[in-house]
């Protein structure tokens, strides 16, 4: 560890834990182009290979709330250096996966390694910065959340085109064990709780099977209707659901204090971002099939299209960091939020021969609302707990984010699926060429998809409106 003082010290955290903000958001968006590729690699469908995303957020949602009470107790940079570890092993797994069973496997192994990672993020930069710097240290994360994610696209784009769909995951191995060694030599030991001995297992299970059962029954339940399987997964998620609750409330360490949950800020705040990042988990999943199926473009032409949205961030984010430490969030989140849904009502407008001034016009619309959303938001979190639950809001953050995202690729995913599917066997029967039926097949199911998406944005703004105003600047 480099021993330098505080003013220089908070710089360097940002920059260490910045990395692992760029590896993690790189993860996600590097693989949105391949859903198409797979599909054909594997000789699946559409709706499996949704699962090589699902599987890995769905663990990494399910973990980073008990991770984060760990992380209190045992070290955030011991836990931090850990996901660090479990995530290079996954991506060297991943890499040589033989069929869609091993990569989906694999994946979850990067999914664990991924939420220790983000599990402790924001409490590794809160933990550095005073609580006056607090939202102008958020929005930059935010802004390299969008480096992260901008450059997945168009690096996703090139290796897809010229090494393959393998080369995702092994490119990115040096540079994650170049983040491993920083965090070692940077990060500063942090203050653990070693009066708290005992780890609530009983919540941590409820949550995890809860989560597990409501994605699978949101993904087979509209395929195979009320069959034993759907069945189980109903009762399994209404019982880990209802029982997770019920164990916080009685364990002396839980893994989420519930009395969070009464503080209408920190709800608020929590459930908008969960229903902003459903509505941006469906926009992941159907834009890469619109820009592949529908207008035919090749992974190295999408790549830098997609790019639009995440590379918003990269100014809005500051900008919006900065201005959350001066004036009222909600007034801030619920503007990026109503910028957001215009974006998603012009998505809705896209044809096969929409024009690029026209595609563009609607990624940045969206994209710099949500950019605009964040940082204030996550502000607003990270600000309504006491010290020593940092970890606990900080995991919470990346919770909502992953759940959401979960949750909006397993149901849109599955519509879509649907929808393409349907149209693609009624087509079939009017002689048309594939790649007409391909094209029309694909819009039905995108339109589809985004119209429920638009309904998670309608909601998240009502909340974000109406959640109260900042104590803090009251």
């Amino acid at each position: 560890m480099i021993k330098v003082d505080d003013h220089i010290y908070k710089w360097l955290a940002l920059a260490t834990v910045g990395l692992g903000v760029l590896t993690s958001t790189l993860d996600g968006s590097i693989v949105n182009l391949a859903y198409p590729v797979l599909t054909e690699a594997f000789n699946t469908t559409p709706s499996t290979v949704l699962w090589v995303t699902v599987a890995y957020l769905l663990v990494s949602s399910s973990l980073a709330l008990p991770l984060g009470t760990i992380g209190d107790i045992v070290g955030r940079k011991r836990l931090y250096i850990l996901g660090f570890i479990v995530f290079t092993i996954g991506l060297g797994l991943s890499s040589i996966s033989q069929t869609i069973g091993q990569l989906i496997s694999f994946r979850i192994l990067q999914g664990v390694g991924q939420a220790m990672l983000v599990a402790t993020i924001n409490a590794l930069i809160v933990d550095a910065f005073p609580d006056k710097e607090r939202g102008r240290a958020l929005g930059i994360n935010g802004a390299l959340v969008g480096l992260g994610l901008s450059s997945g696209p168009f690096l996703g784009g090139i290796i897809l085109d010229f090494l393959g769909w393998q080369a995702l995951f092994w490119t990115r191995l040096p540079v994650s064990v170049i983040g491993l060694i920083i965090a070692i030599v940077i990060l500063r030991p942090d203050v653990t709780q070693k009066e708290k001995k005992s780890y609530d297992f009983a919540g941590t299970l409820a949550l995890i099977v809860g989560l597990s059962a409501l994605l699978l029954l949101i993904n087979r339940a509209p395929i195979e209707g009320l069959s034993p399987l759907v069945i189980i997964l109903a009762v399994s998620s209404v019982v880990g659901l209802i029982a997770f609750p019920m164990i916080e409330a009685k364990t002396t360490v839980p893994i989420l204090d519930l009395s969070l949950l009464k503080e209408r800020l920190f709800t608020s705040s929590v459930t908008s971002s969960m229903l902003q990042f459903m509505a941006q988990g469906a926009f992941l999943f159907l834009i890469s099939f619109y820009l592949l199926n529908a207008l035919g473009l090749r992974p190295i032409e999408a790549g830098p299209v997609l790019m639009i949205v995440p590379m918003t961030r990269l100014i809005c984010s500051p900008i919006s960091g900065f201005l959350s430490d001066h004036f009222q969030s909600r007034t801030i989140s619920t503007f990026g939020l109503s910028v957001m849904i215009s974006g998603y009502f012009v998505l809705l407008t896209f044809t096969t021969e929409s024009s690029m001034p026209h595609i563009i016009t609607g990624l940045l619309l969206s994209g710099s609302g949500s950019a605009i959303f964040l940082p204030p938001n996550n502000s607003v979190v990270m600000g309504s707990v006491s010290r020593d639950k940092l970890g606990m809001a900080s995991a919470i953050i990346p919770t909502a984010r992953q759940v959401g995202i979960s949750i909006g690729i397993a149901l849109i995913g599955t519509i879509y699926s649907l929808s393409e599917t349907a149209n693609r066997l009624s087509l079939e029967t009017q002689g048309l060429q594939d790649s007409q039926i391909t094209q029309m097949a694909t819009m039905s199911g995108y339109k589809d998809g985004l119209s429920v998406s638009i309904a998670f944005l309608i909601l998240a703004i009502v909340i974000s409106a109406y959640r109260g105003k900042d104590r803090d600047k009251m």
